[in-house]
């Protein structure tokens, strides 16, 4: 399947951001999983373009929702059977957010990065619905007959 021109991006600053792009479908029978290519910048420390794997949107976006009304909680964004990576969300009492991940890569060369950031949980609402209007695309394109 072609990537989908669709972008989720939590923007805090020019050096503190995640931005999930070109997602695209899996064909797997009982799972929702897809790819997206994931660029984070927390600080110094920048990945750009990591084939970045998952199958739970739908029940991170919700978690998310979640942990936003109740300011506290938090989701994270992984795969069920793959160590790749992860993308954690987590909402502090007082209106903090900590957005923290591994991404590990095993070919062709070894490699990770642990990274986080913070920010308000006003920068949370653009990208949650963002994250959503992406679940709903990849949940049509599911229930679309094959070509």
């Amino acid at each position: 399947m072609t990537p989908l021109p669709l972008v989720a991006e939590l923007n805090v600053s020019t050096t503190e951001f995640a931005r999930l792009s070109r997602f695209q479908l899996w064909n797997d029978e009982g799972h929702e999983p897809c790819d997206a290519l994931l660029d984070v910048r927390a600080g110094a420390f920048p990945c750009v373009e990591f084939n970045f794997s998952f199958d739970n949107l739908p029940q991170f976006v919700e978690q998310l929702r979640t942990a936003q009304q109740q300011l506290s909680g938090g989701a994270e964004l992984r795969p069920d059977h793959e160590n790749c990576g992860s993308l954690r969300v987590a909402y502090g009492s007082l209106g903090h957010v900590t957005v923290s991940g591994r991404l590990k890569q095993s070919y062709p060369i070894d490699g990770s990065l642990e990274f986080s950031f913070g920010c308000g949980q006003s920068f949370m609402p653009p990208f949650v619905e963002q994250l959503q209007a992406v679940a709903d695309r990849l949940a049509a394109l599911r229930r679309a007959p094959a070509r």
